[in-house]
């Protein structure tokens, strides 16, 4: 697993784990490796989602999630393939009671500074699945209220948009949820399946009580955990 950063001294351990990617049934050549650390209570995240051996190109992710429940900011780094107009994109984003500011640069050269509106709670929409659980979570928790979304997402083809930043409302989702077990790894973990409909057919979303997706089925797409693993929760004594 690739890193912007080390882990360091003060963080603990919470999870890891591997999603592999398949279409129509056939693996994808994307891996998406993802750890979660402990930091004063809030949640460190990091992925590597490495698609070299699909469409060459590759995002890392490090994410700050709060104890309040939201992200406290976003630092990724992205990299084209050897054919795409952009070959690397570094970004942060900081997020604020009110507004996120975001810094973008492209190729090594050209720099992008904006601030967009924002309001609690909001969801991120991003090119890794480790985060669509926390979406999930958020959206089921105001099944009623259209909720802000930030979708960052990549482009590998357009300079001067290498990274287009676009708020909209997230819902409200004519989602149902209902309890469901789910085998990752040769283990059953109990989960909540979500399912609702989307432009390309039936979404049907495993996420356990951490927040964690553990399977994505989507029209001919599926992203499947292989491997998790997780601190064990610490005994309470009597």
């Amino acid at each position: 697993m690739r890193r912007l950063h080390v882990v360091g001294k003060h963080e603990i351990f919470l999870a890891s784990g591997v999603y592999a990617c398949l279409r129509h049934d056939e693996p994808a050549g994307v891996q998406e490796h993802w750890s979660m650390h402990d930091v004063d209570g809030a949640h460190f995240i990091r992925v590597d989602r490495d698609g070299r051996d699909d469409d060459g190109r590759s995002v890392l992710y490090e994410a700050l999630y709060n104890p309040d429940g939201q992200f406290e900011r976003i630092n990724l780094r992205a990299y084209g393939s050897a054919t795409d107009l952009v070959q690397q994109v570094k970004a942060s984003f900081i997020f604020y009671d009110d507004h996120a500011e975001i810094i973008r640069v492209v190729n090594r050269e050209m720099a992008f500074e904006e601030t967009v509106a924002l309001s609690q709670p909001f969801i991120v929409a991003a090119a890794v699945d480790i985060f669509t659980g926390y979406s999930l979570h958020a959206q089921a928790d105001a099944p009623d209220v259209p909720l802000p979304r930030l979708n960052i997402v990549p482009l590998f083809d357009d300079v001067d948009g290498a990274f287009h930043v676009v708020m909209d409302a997230a819902g409200p989702l004519a989602m149902q949820s209902q309890p469901a077990r789910i085998e990752i790894a040769g283990k059953a973990v109990d989960a909540s399946l979500y399912t609702y409909e989307t432009a390309i057919g039936t979404a049907r979303m495993w996420v356990d009580a951490y927040k964690i997706l553990l399977r994505r089925e989507q029209g001919d797409h599926v992203t499947q955990l292989t491997r998790y693993a997780r601190r064990p929760a610490p005994k309470h004594h009597a």
